[in-house]
């Protein structure tokens, strides 16, 4: 008898590894050992179960956390709402202030130097800038470092847009400022419209943009 317990549970962690290894992923203990009992289930086999299942509930620890896919850069359009506003020193030294763009649409973006990232898409976001100058504001807000270290490499870049500085605790709360970079899109009415976490996508910002601004003609 207990070599067919050992023999039926090298079986099911065999079976479990070979999963794991494709690329699979199981989810916390307690959904596990409904799937195995389900799989298991046979009167011959009713002292096995319970052991194959404690089994699992030991060596797994309850949950495989570092099996479960990192969950990609997010894309979504948030609900309707206002901006939140704010008030900020450029790097030029010009005051810029969201309320007073009204009219305009504003991509918003969190970034900081030392955020690869971010440092990649800027360019990226010059081009949005100049291309499309006259309906929209590109507006990067930099994570509180010091004017000499932002300069050279804006200068480096030959960066136009608007480079805003030290924002207060209250602008990163109001935007939910976790991860970098970090973009919203506002409408001409102060709406937020668009918020990606992580890099922009270009096919999609661009299509959201045309589709936004087609429709004010």
């Amino acid at each position: 008898m207990l070599y067919k317990v050992i023999i039926s549970f090298i079986r099911v962690w065999r079976f479990l590894l070979i999963t794991l290894a494709i690329g699979d992923w199981l989810p916390a203990c307690g959904r596990c050992a409904p799937w195995v009992i389900f799989h298991l289930s046979s009167k011959k086999i009713a002292r096995v179960r319970s052991l194959i299942c404690c089994g699992l509930l030991l060596f797994s620890g309850c949950t495989l956390p570092a099996i479960v896919p990192p969950t990609p850069p997010t894309l979504a359009a948030t609900s309707i709402e206002l901006a939140p506003d704010f008030r900020l020193t450029a790097l030029t030294g010009e005051i810029v202030a969201l309320s007073e763009l009204r009219g305009r649409y504003v991509l918003i973006n969190f970034w900081a130097t030392w955020c690869l990232p971010c440092r990649d898409e800027m360019p990226y976001l010059q081009h949005l800038a100049d291309t499309y100058a006259g309906d929209l504001t590109v507006l990067a807000i930099n994570m509180r470092e010091r004017p000499a270290t932002i300069q050279p490499y804006v200068d480096a870049l030959g960066i136009t847009l608007p480079i805003l500085l030290q924002p207060d605790d209250a602008t990163l709360l109001s935007y939910g400022v976790r991860a970098l970079p970090l973009s919203f899109l506002v409408d001409d009415r102060g709406q937020l419209i668009y918020r990606q976490v992580g890099p922009l996508h270009p096919d999609q910002i661009e299509r959201l943009l045309a589709k936004q601004l087609g429709s004010n003609e």
